[in-house]
């Protein structure tokens, strides 16, 4: 059944959907304050995408259409449209070929202006998450579709959703953050056209009041010293993984650190020996307001006599390279979870991480040495902008952290660590 212009006109305010054509419908409101709505419904394909159903807003009745012809014609107009230039029908009238209208190009202006990402580590994780919401988004999708409260459900339905169910709720928190950040950036750098454009991601959504903060696993100090450490000698762990492991044990700095050693950064401050890691490298956790103004300070480790005999293993080996822990893949040193890869080669998968050696150490510092956890803190390269810990960052007190690097490494050693 299909209406005239006159029966449209005499439609009553229900609120329901009237067909005035096959795919063309006139949307009443609940009371003659309301607007009648024209909505067309098609199939049409877009950019590779099948035949998925989606509505078209036309416009008002007896506000943009006074007869049925109108429609009709418009109606064809727009979906020979969307045929022409593989789009979306929503897409007619909008400038789809306007550049500074895409979230596309939005994201690569993020990628390629945005300071913060000068490092490349940063850089990489962040391009890699951008093309990851791309491909879960519209092809084609333009910043003014993604305003406000509905650009919110929006980002919901598309990109938050899908990870939400696949269980990955830390990947969709982080997906909402970036979304965030990108869409602040663009209307500081005046990308967007007024602050409308910004979707409303300030609130988290309700399931990440489910996440809850993955520990890493580590072992309790009894079995650290009566289990791993046997475990750690029985291993042959004398090659450069291996040394790689022990060197992390023996330092308690972040594996993304130790693996990016360098030679050249062993010097001597207040006649301590130390690595001077800058400020930069991964793993230091400066922030980046004093990396760019340059008053960040490097991270020192004290060299400990433990740990020089491993440097000298390590000089053999790779003592004519650039880095300590080298390997001949396109980064130069070994990959940050290679060395616990070793830890999951001995059996300790889920039981012990390298980085956990940080949460053993603290532990049995304060436990059986009752070492200031300040001091401890600020020995494994933990940052604190507030307080006695900031002090300690400052001041550099170097032979507080040698002693308490020099305590840990003998504790070690007296319950049988080969080196």
């Amino acid at each position: 059944m299909t209406l005239s212009t006159e029966e449209i006109y005499q439609l009553p305010q229900d609120g329901r959907l009237h067909t005035i054509e096959k795919s063309l419908h006139a949307k009443t409101g609940r009371s003659g304050k309301q607007s009648t709505r024209i909505i067309g419904k098609t199939r049409i394909p877009y950019r590779g995408r099948g035949h998925q159903s989606y509505e078209v807003a036309l416009g008002i009745w007896g506000k943009d259409y006074f007869r049925k012809e109108e429609i009709i014609v418009e109606w064809e107009k727009r979906k020979s449209w969307a045929i022409a230039n593989n789009c979306r029908v929503t897409n007619y009238g909008k400038r789809a070929d306007n550049k500074a209208k895409s979230l596309e190009y939005i994201f690569k202006k993020y990628i390629a202006e945005n300071p913060k990402l000068s490092n490349p580590y940063s850089l990489y994780n962040t391009e890699n998450r951008l093309n990851q919401i791309l491909n879960l988004l519209p092809d084609g999708a333009l910043v003014n579709e993604f305003s406000g409260e509905m650009g919110r459900k929006k980002i919901y339905r598309y990109v938050i959703e899908p990870k939400e169910n696949e269980g990955k709720n830390t990947t969709a928190k982080r997906y909402r953050g970036l979304l965030r950040q990108v869409f602040i950036w663009a209307f500081n750098k005046c990308l967007l056209d007024d602050a409308s454009f910004l979707p409303s991601l300030d609130r988290p959504f309700p399931f990440e009041e489910r996440i809850v903060a993955k520990k890493r696993p580590h072992l309790k100090w009894i079995d650290f010293k009566s289990e791993f450490i046997p475990d750690l000698n029985k291993a042959k762990n004398d090659d450069l993984v291996g040394l790689s492991v022990k060197a992390s044990l023996l330092m308690l700095s972040r594996v993304s650190s130790i693996v990016r050693l360098e030679w050249n950064w062993l010097k001597e401050v207040d006649g301590i020996k130390c690595f001077e890691i800058p400020p930069e490298t991964k793993g230091v956790k400066r922030k980046y307001k004093k990396i760019m103004d340059q008053s960040a300070i490097p991270h020192h480790v004290p060299i400990t006599s433990e740990m020089d005999i491993i440097l000298q293993k390590l000089k053999k080996i790779t003592g004519y390279q650039k880095y300590v822990f080298w390997s001949p893949n396109s980064k130069g040193h070994l990959c940050e979870e290679t060395p616990n890869g070793r830890l999951r080669d001995m059996g300790y998968r889920g039981r012990q991480c390298i980085h956990g050696f940080r949460h053993v150490a603290t532990t049995a510092g304060g436990d059986l040495k009752g070492i200031n956890r300040q001091i401890i803190s600020k020995t494994i390269g933990q940052l604190d902008q507030s307080g006695s810990i900031a002090n300690y960052d400052e001041s550099l007190r170097l032979m507080e952290r040698k002693e308490v690097l020099q305590w840990w490494n003998k504790q070690l050693i007296t319950e049988g660590l080969k080196i």
